[in-house]
């Protein structure tokens, strides 16, 4: 599993101040199309790459990656901010680089800060909950995410991250019907089921996803 690929979607700043460049890797990022989005950001004028906005973008992107490491790298150049969700933001982000390159516990820590410093519950309550599958801890990640779940029933990421659970314990039929639910609520991105290791089994078995596999537009974005 990709754990930072799989959380449910916010806003991004709005690109009316950004160049051209910007506005094409947040289109290719939309399209589930993460390396080609950097490519785009590369190609704007450095201060629009080294500006919070142009950072954030690269370590979102990165995140989606899989690439936690370069994204934690990417972050430090982001220093602390007095504004409280631009704080929030950060630590949001920073949480999430460091569940991907799997520093778990420093990731729990930026997590919890970033609940603190007033970022959206339910979205770092997921989070946390990913790094309980991380550890194997799939109990504990399942009440978390149910809980969530209870607050926020179309949160996409939480619902795929319930079915990663439920296809770790190999309840394909379950899992299979979560990332139904996760797809409906806007996380249809199909090369990411397929390329998930722990749904390999659900992706396996005939007649449970098929149709949605098959999609040619898929539609995605960065947490």
């Amino acid at each position: 599993m990709n754990p930072a690929l799989t959380f449910a979607l916010v806003v991004l700043p709005s690109v009316s101040v950004f160049a051209q460049s910007i506005q094409q890797a947040e289109m290719a990022a939309e399209r589930c199309m993460y390396a080609e989005a950097i490519a785009y950001l590369d190609k704007a004028p450095q201060r629009e790459r080294k500006s919070r906005v142009g950072l954030l973008l690269r370590a979102r992107l990165l995140i989606q990656l899989d690439r936690g490491s370069a994204a934690v790298d990417t972050l430090k150049g982001i220093p602390p901010s007095a504004q409280r969700d631009e704080e929030a933001d950060r630590l949001l982000a920073v949480g999430l680089a460091l569940s991907s390159a799997h520093r778990l516990e420093e990731a729990d820590k930026a997590l919890r800060a970033a609940r603190e410093a007033g970022a959206d519950r339910d979205v770092v309550e997921e989070a946390l909950a990913v790094t309980l599958i991380q550890r194997g801890h799939l109990d504990e990640a399942e009440q978390a995410l149910r809980l969530v779940l209870s607050r926020s029933p179309l949160l996409s990421g939480a619902l795929y991250n319930l079915a990663v659970v439920h296809a770790r314990r190999k309840q394909v039929a379950e899992a299979a019907a979560l990332l139904r639910q996760s797809w409906f609520a806007g996380m249809t991105d199909p090369d990411q089921i397929r390329k998930d290791p722990d749904l390999v089994d659900v992706v396996r078995t005939p007649g449970l996803l098929d149709d949605l596999l098959k999609t040619t537009k898929p539609r995605c974005g960065t947490f």
